[in-house]
């Protein structure tokens, strides 16, 4: 299967692991445009890139890069690929607009992912006021947005009107997506836990309330800050500037406990999915609250927490995140 993935050089959680996942069950056939070269195991700048690079750079066997000399004009006109996918519309508007007919004529092959902290849909931002008139690609193409909000109150004035806008004019191309994690990330056996908590705690009031943590990077290594969570009977996680982030499945992929900040208030079709309170993680609003909550839990139901906590992450492999991709737009597996 010869999939195009359009790419863009800063680092995109979304886009990444996307690439990452067709990349493994496709090889050189998944042509990255241009190669994001972050991913492959010959770049060697990882502290550059944030959170150090842990989990998904420098992963991917350089022999995997597809040859750049491919025109990809004139194999779009050739029809030569199964699958085209824009990984970041908001930095990708340039080729599609200028190739929107062509890209029409054949939009049954064609995946728009939105993966933008913003709940707002291209071009429904500010920076992208200038396209308001153009078409919309979630209008004409199976569109996947991470921060998706269709029914939800939130405060606010233009929030208000985005989510009236999404409730009443949002077609049946709009699908929800999340970030995913390369299954080599995640344990096979649960380790023996030495501790209460993760050292790097990203809730400041947490953090504050813990002498041995910090709510910044805590380690340079993968390698050292996989050890900790291993360690931790319980990994803190919240909302950053989006629902969505790299640190809930890393927590869970290494054995530790979720404990999510405000998870009741997430709206249910935004990413991250399949999270439940009691089941396979823990939502707190405060930290009494959470003390409260982890001094009444059994060593029986830790346990039942941990492991399906662990189920919950295996089913968010970037393979799998792959291959849902393309069932929810096509309601075919094409593998």
């Amino acid at each position: 299967m010869r999939i195009l993935i359009f790419t863009s050089k800063e680092e995109d959680y979304l886009q990444d692991s996307i690439i990452h996942g067709f990349k493994c069950l496709y090889g050189k056939e998944v042509i990255d445009f241009p190669a994001k070269v972050i991913l492959y195991d010959d770049y060697h700048n990882l502290h550059s890139l944030r959170g150090n690079g842990f989990t998904l750079y420098g992963k991917l066997d350089k022999r995997l890069k597809a040859s750049e000399n491919i025109n990809i004009e004139e194999a779009i006109v050739k029809n030569t690929f199964d699958l085209i996918i824009f990984s970041s519309i908001h930095r990708q508007f340039d080729f599609f607009y200028a190739h929107f007919r062509l890209l029409k004529e054949i939009k049954s092959k064609i995946l728009i992912l939105d993966g933008e902290d913003s709940s707002r849909f291209f071009p429904f931002m500010r920076k992208y006021a200038k396209f308001f008139f153009y078409p919309k690609p979630h209008s004409h193409f199976a569109y996947f947005k991470r921060e998706l909000i269709l029914k939800h109150s939130q405060l606010g004035f233009w929030n208000f009107f985005q989510n009236l806008f999404n409730s009443f004019f949002l077609g049946d191309n709009v699908k929800p997506i999340s970030f995913s994690i390369p299954k080599e990330k995640i344990i096979t056996i649960l380790p023996f836990k030495e501790k209460l908590f993760t050292k790097h705690v990203v809730d400041i009031e947490i953090s504050k309330s813990i002498n041995s943590s910090t709510e910044k990077y805590a380690f340079n290594t993968e390698a050292d800050y996989y050890d900790d969570i291993q360690q931790a009977k319980f990994g803190i996680t919240t909302k950053r500037s989006g629902w969505d982030c790299l640190r809930h499945y890393e927590i869970a992929a290494n054995g530790a406990v979720i404990c999510f900040r405000d998870l009741n208030k997430k709206p249910p079709e935004c990413a991250p999915h399949g999270l439940i309170d009691g089941i396979n993680c823990i939502n707190y609003n405060s930290y009494k609250q959470l003390k409260d909550v982890i001094g009444s839990i059994s060593d029986a139901a830790y346990l039942r927490l941990q492991e399906n906590s662990l189920k919950w992450v295996r089913d968010q492999t970037t393979e799998k995140r792959a291959v849902d991709l393309i069932h929810q737009a096509f309601n075919k597996i094409l593998i």
